[in-house]
């Protein structure tokens, strides 16, 4: 696994200029790439030093929210052991110490973080703020069905 770090600016529209697909609500890798034709899809590690992996769909959106230009983020070329699938790449064995088996505990942590049924206090991951939009490359993100409810107070 060779990470690449990059740094990606807002357009003029305000939006940084990725896709992102996967996620551990589906059991994968959170997936990013620029919104071109042909372009290839790599894994997305981190966001401004903060590992990413494990994390959902909405919660790296969230994360994302609060950062401001230029964005840092670390990705990886999928291939070897490092798939889509999470589980997959749970369930191998890695030399203690190295750097896939640091991101199974990385994704071991935050699947455990994040898996708590309230809001996460993304304030609490003291990143700069800044508000950002994406393109959501899976459908099923932009389903109301699927998007959290709030209850009202009547």
């Amino acid at each position: 696994m060779e990470p690449r770090e990059s740094a990606v600016w807002r357009g003029s529209s305000g939006r940084l200029p990725l896709q992102l697909s996967g996620g551990a609500q589906s059991g994968r890798f959170a997936w990013v790439r620029p919104p071109r034709t042909g372009a290839r899809w790599d894994v997305l590690l981190e966001v401004e030093g903060v590992s990413v992996s494990g994390l959902t769909l909405g919660d790296l959106l969230g994360l994302l929210e609060l950062c401001e230009d230029p964005v840092r983020i670390k990705t990886a070329r999928a291939g070897g052991r490092l798939k889509k699938d999470l589980s997959y790449f749970l369930s191998q064995r890695f030399q203690k110490g190295s750097a896939d088996q640091r991101l199974q505990e990385s994704i071991r942590n935050n699947l455990h973080r994040y898996s708590a049924p309230y809001p996460v206090p993304y304030s609490a991951l003291r990143i700069r703020c800044v508000s950002v939009g994406l393109t959501l490359a899976s459908p099923a993100l932009s389903d109301p069905s699927l998007q959290p409810q709030t209850q009202r107070k009547d």
